[in-house]
C-alpha cells in the first residue's frame, strides 16, 4: 500500500501518526483511520502492523514505534509540522504543552494551506 511501506514510501503513516501525537487527532480518530483503512482496502493488502496498531489502546500510543519495528518517514519540512500543531488548536482551541507558540502555529498552518487539505483528504471522516 502506498504510504505504508516499512523499506519504501511511508508517508501517510508518518503523518497520521504525527496528527495524533501533535495532538491533531484524538486517540479514537487514529484508530477510526485504520479502521477505515480495513473497510476501504483489500485485506490481504493491508501490512500486518495495521492490525496491530487497531490493537493499541491509548495508554500504549506512545509505543506506536515499537509495535510498528520501524520510524515512519513523513519528509515533512519543521513549518509543516508546525502547520499540524495549528491544526490540534483549530480543532481544540487551546494547548498548554507545544514547542510553539499558538500563533506561531496558526500562522505556519495559513501559510501551508496544502498541510490543512491533507488533513482533510486523509481524514474525511472528521470536519473542520
Amino acid at each position: 500500500m502506498d504510504g505504508f511501506n516499512k523499506n519504501g514510501d511511508s508517508s501517510t503513516l508518518a503523518f497520521v501518526i504525527s496528527c495524533n501525537l501533535m495532538g491533531a487527532i484524538s486517540f479514537k480518530e487514529f484508530k477510526e483511520y485504520f479502521y477505515c483503512l480495513v473497510r476501504n482496502n483489500d485485506v490481504d493488502k493491508i501490512p500486518l502492523f495495521i492490525w496491530d496498531l487497531i490493537d493499541l489502546e491509548e495508554n500504549e500510543r506512545f509505543l506506536i514505534y515499537n509495535v510498528l519495528g520501524f520510524t515512519p518517514s513523513g519528509g515533512l519540512k519543521p513549518t509543516e509540522k508546525d502547520a499540524i500543531y495549528g491544526i490540534a488548536i483549530q480543532r481544540f482551541k487551546a494547548f498548554f504543552d507545544i514547542p510553539i507558540s499558538e500563533n506561531e502555529a496558526l500562522t505556519a498552518l495559513k501559510e501551508n494551506p496544502h498541510i490543512l487539505d491533507r488533513f482533510n483528504k486523509t481524514f474525511p471522516f472528521i470536519k473542520m
